[in-house]
């Protein structure tokens, strides 16, 4: 890539946006260094002395966040270490004029400064800091103390059973008000469109609850007289259709009429039958039906008069045909009216089971908890608007003196609430005055391509006039800096995007001003290029498909594997060769994912081109998850023959359909006896692995089950050998699934199965970099990104009929600032009243708006070279639709580029190339295949040494207490223990004054006891003490109280891991003694199995402590007392025991 020569005026422009002096509003075109800019910001407030806690940065993405925060830390990094020279250089690049030392020792102190910061920089996602915001302040916020977020995924599973919740509820009472309106729906909709427009109606979410329950209790009433006035229609449907027919006066003199028209044509003999049939006074339905085919259309549009009646019967008798005129002009009124009263209707409906959902919903989430991602929003922008949290705001005043906000283009109207609220006083009251605070926006309108999810990219214009207002009355300084010079792309290919968007019609809804788009370019000898590929048309008849292809192959001559051909081909030459560009640098852009999606990964794969893969995936969608769920159906349901046969065609198992077809054609019983008896020996070790798989089945988690059968049973390898290494990607993340949902669920294989099936499961991979490999990806998935070499792909056609919404919201006219839209259900476009005739329009205005700037984000994915290329499925059509992205791109250039033959299009290639060179944008070496895995990836890893067995030497073996005396006593055994064990470890240091010390010691650790159970104790404890054999062993050196912990072996088992606690511990030169004192009353004749056990484990760990010295053990009796040492052999039979015992449960 060519060297950067920013324009002055471009770097003086840098200097005013970063300048931590001033507010700033920044619009800046694609490429034009944005990031750059925020962290020059970022760094000149820093340098001010500004607290990094101080400075909010809000940024789009958790990637774009981490990345900003990365750049500042390596720019303040490098400055540590950098030399006066250098670091003065890039001081005064920043916008510090002569730097001082102290200047100097200030900017390497930064990064230091930023790392001790608690937290570190504040560089947030908006749901980022609303959750750490709410998490402060739970009470003023209305929201749980410790509530957790729910993610898009059980979001989404909490809505569906929400949902179903509520239909059962309203199918099982069908005279409830939710079942009248399920019975509505369901009569009159088909099943996909209900559940289309719910899922509609219910991302409206807060809005909704809003209309509903605005004072948190249901308005039903009031919101359906708003939606009446909204439509202009109160009337029912029952009285409007019994108008129809029934009203005063209806066509008076119908025989009359009906006698007339059978004297007319073919077309009048059919009216009269219809009049005919409306009066026989049969079905009403019917009768209605027939009645208004006289005067409307199918379609229900009013007849014209040339198709009414023939011009012989209208001069005959003019008084009869004036009839039929106001009957249809009444006929026409009334079907308006009835479209409006059926939207009304439906759209009741629709709102009392969505209430009911999101009410359901509601009480899930405060059930657990928990938040989604709009309740972070809503929340905190209700905490920071209301105006009785002026604690909250003097806390954040304290704080918060500085907020930049990236990517603001792409802000929702709830998020610039929240930036308002935050910002409220920087130029208000003492907040005003006290010291500089400012707010910094920066964005480009022309790149707001995220309308699905509330971005207003005209909020962009208005919020720079409100705060710019602000500062203005506050006497701040604010500035308003336009980047117009792109760091990215090459001056061609900037003019194309120019000349494409030149027209009023091609800039319609890619800005909000009159002003055209207008780049330059910090490359100006970089020479680029713009091709335009002749489209890839359909042929006309057959494309040759056998009956018995796979559903999805593409037939060669298909436009769609045409053109994926091509373009795979062009990326080999591309990447090849002595002038090649990095595979990383070739970026394929579509409008959706779909068959050419598809066709691009499959082609560009096939021609040994390195592939990034799909930049977004459906996890439940993926073949190899469906493989590994039909595994768990085929394990789970031994008779699910469907499920076994799709499995045996997976990787797991690599038999096809002739395997098949021999093995169950003629079976008797099951697919599964069947394999088992199978002759083939392929089958049966078909047969063999499916049973290793069910063994797994029965007693592993999900996790690892899976994790088994994808390492140890080779099914990783498997897949690798059927879809590439690329696969990893998705079984990594089927098994992250399967991990959390054992973490979070009861760890069942088919309740796992049933959990992934129950909500979409979408990964979303960053394909930033491309890891040196081609990517192909949507081009919202590609905002932010760049490549030398930008194909875009999709002839980008406007959005199918299909994906128009059916929910259109609107407010009455008179409604109030504050009331909430009403979402109406549309009857049909053509049955619009009119204030959903405008929203419609206005849905639309923004749709195509959107799909303007998404061309211009495609174009601007470019440093050097850009190909539009496009295929048309029709064969009646030769050219794009007007309105396509490749249309709007070759009406721009048509009459500025170059034809060109090129081998292998029929038609000439456009190419816009106007600066002289070579396109040689980088040399690379020849894009390879990547390299073979070691050998050793494959290989079966040795067994796992398995887990230790834990065992506490007390509880090895179960030992009955005696409890003839202790049941008489008022505390248990073993706290009487504990107190005898302190008694006989301290008094030895109050020698000649050991009664008076075991008093009280007594009194004031158990006050509670009686005195003659404290006498009882302390005489217990003396006793011990004068005992002559117990006394030597506790006059000799030791330790009290010793832990002991380690392993001991035990062949062809696991080991057995013990923890304990030795009484006494005496260690000499060639002898260590255990001593075990126990308080057992009254003491046993002979010391119990359990407690020679726990003295053999400790004598087994002392062993390998103190080699070659003799361990010897022995009871010390309390109650006695008396000292009973435990023979070695005793010790060696007890030891053997306890190691051969099953684990302990």
């Amino acid at each position: 890539m060519s060297a950067f020569r920013p324009s002055e005026e471009t770097k003086d422009r840098q200097r005013r946006a970063s300048d931590p002096a001033a507010s700033a509003w920044v619009s800046a075109n694609a490429g034009s260094g944005k990031t750059y800019v925020l962290s020059n910001r970022v760094v000149r407030l820093l340098l001010q002395g500004h607290e990094p806690a101080g400075v909010l940065c809000i940024t789009f993405t958790k990637a774009a966040a981490a990345n900003m925060a990365n750049t500042v830390f390596r720019r303040l990094a490098a400055w540590t270490s950098a030399s006066d020279a250098e670091l003065d250089t890039a001081l005064i690049e920043l916008g510090e004029a002569s730097p001082s030392s102290e200047d100097r020792a200030r900017a390497r102190r930064l990064f230091a400064r930023a790392l001790d910061t608690p937290g570190g920089l504040k560089v947030l996602t908006i749901h980022g800091f609303c959750e750490s915001l709410l998490h402060q302040f739970p009470f003023e916020a209305e929201v749980p103390a410790a509530f957790t977020v729910v993610d898009e995924r059980v979001q989404s599973e909490l809505v569906e059973q929400a949902r179903a919740d509520v239909l059962n509820l309203a199918a099982a009472d069908p005279e409830s008000a939710l079942g009248h309106a399920l019975t509505r729906l369901v009569t009159s909709t088909a099943d996909m469109t209900l559940q289309r427009v719910l899922r509609e109606v219910l991302m409206r979410g807060e809005e909704l609850d809003r209309l509903m329950r605005s004072d948190g209790d249901a308005n039903f009433s009031e919101v359906f007289r708003r939606l009446g006035l909204a439509l202009g229609e109160t009337a029912t449907l029952t009285e409007l259709d019994a108008l129809i027919l029934g009203a005063p006066g209806a066509l008076a003199k119908r025989s009359d009429i009906v006698e007339w028209l059978r004297w007319g044509g073919k077309s009048d003999e059919n009216l009269a039958a219809c009049l005919a049939r409306a009066g026989t006074g049969g079905d009403a339905e019917t009768c209605r039906a027939a009645y208004l085919d006289v005067f409307l259309t199918k379609e229900r549009n009013p007849r014209s008069d040339r198709a009414f009646v023939t011009r012989a019967l209208r001069d005959e008798r003019p008084d009869l045909f004036g009839l039929l005129i106001g009957e249809r002009e009444r006929l026409a009124t009334l079907w308006q009216r009835r479209g409006a009263a059926l939207a009304r209707e439906k759209t009741e409906s629709l709102l009392l089971l969505a209430d009911a959902i999101r009410t359901r919903y509601r009480t899930e989430k405060a059930r657990r908890g928990a938040l989604d991602f709009a309740d972070l929003i809503h929340a905190a922008g209700r905490l920071l608007t209301n105006v009785s949290s002026a604690f909250v705001h003097f806390k954040l005043d304290q704080g918060i003196d500085h907020v930049l906000v990236d990517e603001a283009q792409d802000t929702s109207p709830e998020q610039w609430a929240i930036v308002e609220g935050l910002t409220s006083e920087f130029t208000a009251g003492h907040g005003a005055r006290a010291k500089t605070r400012t707010i910094f926006a920066v964005g480009d309108e022309k790149q707001s391509i995220f309308g699905f999810q509330g971005a207003a990219p005209d909020r962009f214009g208005e919020m720079r006039t409100h705060f710019e207002r602000r500062h203005r009355d506050a006497e701040k300084n604010f500035s308003e800096v336009r980047l117009t010079q792109s760091f990215r792309t090459a001056k061609d290919v900037l003019d194309a995007v120019d000349h494409v968007f030149a027209t009023d019609t091609a800039r319609r809804g890619l800005t909000f001003d009159d002003e055209k788009t207008l780049h330059e370019t910090a490359r100006p000898d970089a020479p680029g290029r713009v091709e335009i590929w002749p489209l890839e048309k359909a042929e006309a008849g057959p494309d040759g498909v056998p009956w018995d292809a796979p559903f999805d192959e593409v037939s060669a001559k298909n436009p769609v594997a045409v053109l994926s051909d091509k373009i795979a081909e062009a990326v080999k030459d591309w990447t090849q060769g002595q002038n090649a560009i990095a595979p990383g640098e070739v970026l394929i852009l579509v409008r959706q994912r779909g068959p050419l999606f598809e066709a691009l990964l499959r082609k560009l794969k096939e021609k040994g081109l390195p592939v990034a893969g799909a930049d977004r995936l459906d996890l439940g969608k993926h073949i190899a998850v469906l493989d590994m769920l039909a595994l768990a159906d085929a394990l789970l349901f031994a008779d699910n023959d469907l499920a076994l046969a799709s499995v045996l065609k997976s990787p797991l198992f690599e038999l096809d359909d002739n395997d098949l077809i021999s093995i169950a054609a003629r079976r008797r019983g099951s697919l599964r006896n069947a394999l088992r008896i199978s002759e083939d020996a392929r089958h049966r070790a078909a047969h063999d692995k499916l049973e290793r798989f069910a063994r797994l089945a029965a007693h592993k988690r999900p996790f690892d089950f899976y994790a088994l059968v994808l390492g140890d049973g080779g099914g990783r390898r498997d897949f690798h050998r059927r879809l590439g290494f690329e696969v990893d990607d998705v079984l990594d993340e089927f098994l992250s699934y399967a991990l959390n949902y054992g973490e979070n669920e009861t760890p069942t294989l088919a309740g796992f199965v049933s959990w992934m099936r129950a909500a979409p499961a979408i990964i979303k991979r960053d394909l930033e970099t491309g890891g040196g490999n081609v990517r192909v990806m949507t081009v919202h998935g590609a905002k932010g990104l760049e490549a030398e070499t930008v194909v875009l792909a999709d002839i980008g056609l406007v959005r199918h009929a299909s994906k128009v919404p059916l929910i259109f919201p609107v407010k009455e006219t008179g409604a109030k600032e504050a009331d909430a839209e009403i979402p109406v259900w549309s009857a049909g476009k053509d049955a619009d009243p009119p204030l959903v005739s405008a929203a419609r329009q206005d849905e639309a205005a923004r749709e195509a708006g959107e799909h303007r700037r998404l061309l211009y984000v495609a174009m601007t994915r470019a440093k050097d070279r850009l190909v539009v290329a496009g295929h048309l499925n029709d064969p009646k059509k030769d050219t794009a639709p007007p309105d396509s992205w490749y249309a709007l791109v070759r009406e721009g250039l048509a009459d500025k580029a170059q034809e060109i033959a090129v081998a292998g299009f029929d038609e000439p290639v456009l190419v816009y190339h106007p600066t002289p060179g070579t396109h040689a944008p980088k040399t690379a070496e020849a894009a390879a295949k990547p390299p073979a895995p070691p050998a050793w990836i494959f290989e079966k890893l040795p067994k796992e040494k398995p887990a230790p067995e834990w065992i506490a030497p007390s509880r090895a073996v179960a030992h009955d207490f005696a409890e003839a005396e202790t049941l008489k006593l008022a505390i248990s055994a073993k706290e009487r223990g504990v107190l005898l064990h302190r008694l006989i470890e301290t008094l030895p240091r109050y020698a000649g004054t050991e009664a008076d010390a075991a008093a009280r010691y007594l009194t004031n650790i158990a006050p509670d006891l009686p005195d003659s159970e404290r006498t009882a104790l302390a005489g217990e404890a003396l006793a011990v003490l004068k005992e002559p054999a117990i006394a030597a062993l506790l006059s000799a050196p030791g330790r009290s109280e010793v832990p002991v912990a380690g392993e001991i072996a035990r062949p062809g088992r696991a080991p057995l891991f013990v923890s304990g606690q030795v009484d006494r511990l005496i260690v000499t030169a060639d002898r260590v003694t255990v001593l075990d004192f126990k308080s057992d009353r009254p003491a046993p004749n002979k010391a119990p199995e359990g407690y020679i056990t726990q003295l053999a484990l400790y004598r087994a760990l002392l062993r390998r402590i103190f080699s070659g010295k003799t361990i010897d053990c022995a009871l010390v009796w309390t109650a006695g007392p008396k000292l009973e040492p435990i023979p070695q052999e005793a010790l060696d039979v007890a030891l053997e025991r306890v190691l051969g015992m099953a684990p302990l449960p």
